[in-house]
């Protein structure tokens, strides 16, 4: 109340994550050279702030040009307009002059099954889990959000996050002859060489998802997920810019494929030097294998020529399905024995399904150390039931 009353402009900070590192750090040094009384040390710290800041607004200023271009070009372009996006458009826009604006990103993987009204064993253990990667067209707006099941996941290098774009471009894309892509710096997802290949191998030209990213998770807190299925529901139902693409189904099915990419376009294309460094890339169709590189909006162009000699594109061609890693045995296991009972009735045998194969022993699960599975707890834990468990038929109330 006396914060309230007479410091009204002092607001308690808020929790924040992926924040800039390179504010982080000048803050840091402003803080340091402070402490130290140092004239000379905050002055260069603040001009360096300054200048990081200045860069940061045009990068924003023209970010936000291009999705306002986007959106004006499209404009009257609908088959609804009073309902907004309501495919198919009225014309391909490959038969226009303009410019499709994407942005796509990771999300922070969820778990399930989860509830609002937790069961305390349940969070020293580790439920199936579920990686999320959108897609989102910001002129629409629409976005598609690939859940990466846990029996599905092929990591998050550059093969899963070309394959998923791909695939969206191919299913779910406005068949638009130039695009703009967003993405952040992670040198390891997107901005990495074969990532660059992959628009030379496409030939086209040239951030919204943490939004609707929030809406996701909002909606995911407040319901009851115990399977894929109720994933997928939440989704479609937390936003109407929000839409499920799952990469495979509870039932096994593989919907996104991903391939190769990375030992595909190392027989085709060379690397930039120094891609850490540039922050716009643009590549032609008129100009095959050549990419405009750019340290920042309005700085000067460095061109690259990455086709190798007596190299031909074939965009018809693909590379290699890679297979999914899929569950181990001891982690089929300890989801069936840990987190089963958390589960209702009906979502048991999708989520947490008896193992085909059998359990390890421990000499066997000694000789496979190096899986990347939660260990089993030393003492099992006892779990009453609760209401949402009530259901389950008598013959199975059995707990282990």
């Amino acid at each position: 109340m006396l914060w309230g009353r007479y410091l009204p402009y002092i607001e308690k900070m808020k929790p924040m994550s992926d924040l800039c590192a390179t504010c982080k750090e000048i803050s840091g040094l402003i803080i340091r050279s402070a402490n130290m009384q140092s004239d000379e040390r905050i002055t260069l710290a603040m001009q360096k702030a300054l200048d990081h800041i200045s860069l940061v607004e045009k990068e924003r200023e023209y970010y936000k040009d291009v999705l306002k271009e986007a959106q004006l070009l499209l404009k009257g372009l609908y088959t609804d307009a009073a309902n907004n996006y309501n495919p198919p458009l009225t014309r391909p826009l490959a038969m226009l002059n303009i410019v499709a604006h994407y942005s796509f990103d990771y999300a922070q993987q969820v778990h399930y099954p989860s509830s609002p009204r937790q069961a305390g064993p349940i969070y020293f253990l580790t439920p199936r889990k579920c990686g999320i990667f959108g897609v989102c067209c910001e002129a629409i707006p629409q976005q598609v959000n690939f859940l990466i099941n846990e029996s599905f996941d092929t990591g998050k290098g550059a093969n899963p996050v070309i394959s998923m774009v791909h695939f969206y471009l191919k299913n779910h894309g406005l068949n638009s002859v130039s695009i703009h892509f967003n993405a952040d710096n992670c040198t390891g997802q997107n901005k990495n060489n074969t990532v660059i290949q992959y628009l030379l191998w496409r030939l086209d030209t040239k951030f919204s998802p943490d939004w609707c990213f929030g809406l996701l998770k909002q909606k995911f807190r407040k319901a009851e997920v115990d399977s894929l299925d109720d994933f997928i529901q939440v989704i479609e139902q937390s936003s109407a810019v929000n839409k499920a693409q799952p990469v495979g189904s509870s039932n096994g099915e593989l919907n996104v494929e991903t391939l190769d990419w990375c030992s595909y376009f190392a027989t085709l294309f060379k690397k930039i030097k120094g891609i850490k460094g540039f922050q716009h890339f643009v590549v032609n169709a008129t100009s095959p294998g050549v990419v405009a590189a750019r340290q920042a909006v309005d700085g000067p162009v460095t061109q690259f020529n990455l086709l190798k000699e007596d190299t031909q594109i074939m965009e018809d061609e693909l590379p290699n399905i890679l297979p999914q890693k899929g569950m181990s045995t001891e982690r089929k296991w300890y989801l069936y024995k840990k987190i089963r009972p958390f589960c209702r009735y009906k979502c048991k045998d999708v989520t947490c399904p008896l193992p085909d194969a059998p359990r390890l022993t421990r000499s066997s699960r000694q000789s496979t150390s190096g899986v990347d599975d939660p260990p089993d707890l030393a003492m099992e834990i006892e779990v009453p039931h609760s209401p949402r468990q009530s259901l389950e038929p008598p013959a199975t109330q059995k707990m282990w």
